[in-house]
């Protein structure tokens, strides 16, 4: 490839060039190796010369061996393609603006096969290297997470920067009314309940850029067991403020704690709370949370039920999530493997204008680090109404299979 001549004009964000010689040089970027079958491997490609930004024009991947295969490409933490192929793919870049870069950018290549055999993949990356005029930068990308999403009234909230780039101004506006956090990494408390979508605007000399959490903070204060009824002909749940501890509570037993919120009943909620589960005879189940519109132990067939239980089979303690249409049919379930005498901790949340429920699994009691996150679409077709709210409830079929455990901190973050 030879130098642009005299006089040619290339545009570049922020910045007009007058071309000349010895402007622009070619460079390729290689990365090669073996990708298992049934897992991923990363390619990564630092740009190291910084005076010069990085025109990308292609990024190609080709294999010795056909293969099931699938490729991402992402420049920091922008994801520009994804595509399947067989032996051979190019994702062309020239025409993206987006893709003249500077030795700050890092670019990944994700390979996953999905075959039956190991695949060795070589990818190449094509471009032009221009040299980098005074003054010329790229604005910041925004990002941030928090290590509370659910929490009490007075909880302090630790923001997390993930923003890439050079910053010069932070601006965190917690969405509570409160002075705006200008550092990186600020703490922030929330003094009054409620749901909050905190947001992030970054910029520097080059622009700006902003992010929106996702997932909103929920701050309420722990709800009290007792206000519930109660149901326990053999006493085997012990009911506090807080927690509810359950010892030998078996599927023959009629055993459940739940609230009655009469004809106008539940539309759309936002609960969290956490459990530990010590023993649990193999066969058996425990319900740990659920809506329905009957009152008693849950039974098979049962119509209008979401229900998180924790069930064994074996040397697997499996944690389910299940929900039941309105004749009584399973609408979808799914599970997540858990361990005995481990403390996690479920938010669960259900909008009337969407068709799903979601239930969030976390390891951790600011509910930051996922186990699991569950989708379950409802098969009906006009929105429910729940009259009561369970937080423990034994299965109610025949079988003498024993289940111990406690059930804590319960939080009705929103519920209508």
């Amino acid at each position: 490839m030879t130098d642009l001549p005299d006089g040619c004009r290339q545009f570049v964000p922020s910045a007009q060039i007058e071309v000349s010689n010895e402007f622009a040089v070619p460079f390729r970027l290689l990365g090669q190796g073996n990708v298992v079958h049934g897992s991923t491997r990363t390619y990564t490609f630092a740009l190291t010369d910084t005076t010069k930004i990085y025109q990308i024009q292609s990024i190609s991947i080709g294999t010795q061996s056909d293969g099931s295969l699938m490729a991402r490409f992402r420049v920091d933490n922008n994801a520009f393609w994804i595509g399947g192929f067989t032996r051979y793919i190019e994702f062309p870049a020239i025409n993206n603006p987006a893709l003249k870069l500077i030795s700050s950018n890092v670019i990944t290549v994700v390979i996953y096969n999905y075959g039956v055999a190991d695949v060795y993949c070589h990818v190449v990356v094509n471009g032009t290297k221009y040299k980098k005029p005074v003054g010329f930068g790229q604005p910041p990308n925004a990002g941030f997470h928090t290590d509370l999403l659910v929490g009490d009234v007075g909880s302090t909230v630790n923001f997390l920067n993930d923003s890439v780039g050079t910053i010069t101004v932070y601006d965190y506006d917690f969405k509570d009314g409160s002075a705006h956090g200008v550092v990186a990494a600020p703490s922030h408390v929330y003094s009054v309940a409620g749901q909050y979508l905190p947001t992030l605007l970054v910029s520097n000399q080059y622009g700006s850029d902003s992010y929106g959490s996702l997932l909103p903070i929920g701050i309420k204060n722990v709800d009290d067991y007792t206000l519930f009824t109660e149901v326990d002909a053999g006493a085997l749940l012990a009911v506090a403020a807080t927690q509810i501890d359950f010892a030998a509570v078996t599927l023959a037993d009629t055993a459940y704690v739940y609230y009655d919120y009469l004809v106008d009943g539940i539309q759309e909620f936002d609960i969290a709370f956490s459990f530990n589960l010590t023993s649990l005879d193999d066969g058996g189940s425990i319900i740990l949370f659920r809506v329905a519109d009957q009152l008693g132990a849950y039974g098979a067939g049962q119509a209008s039920n979401l229900l998180i239980y924790v069930s064994r089979s074996g040397a697997d303690y499996i944690l389910n999530y299940l929900n039941t249409d309105a004749a009584g049919g399973v609408g979808i379930s799914s599970h997540t493997h858990i361990s005995i005498g481990t403390t996690y901790y479920v938010r669960v949340k259900h909008d009337i204008d969407v068709p799903y429920f979601e239930v969030y699994v976390y390891s951790d009691n600011k509910y930051s680090v996922y186990v699991a996150h569950e989708i379950l679409v409802r098969t009906e077709i006009a929105p429910l109404t729940w009259q009561y709210l369970y937080v423990l409830c034994s299965y109610g079929t025949a079988g003498a299979l024993a289940a111990t455990g406690v059930l804590n901190n319960l939080r009705i973050i929103e519920l209508w």
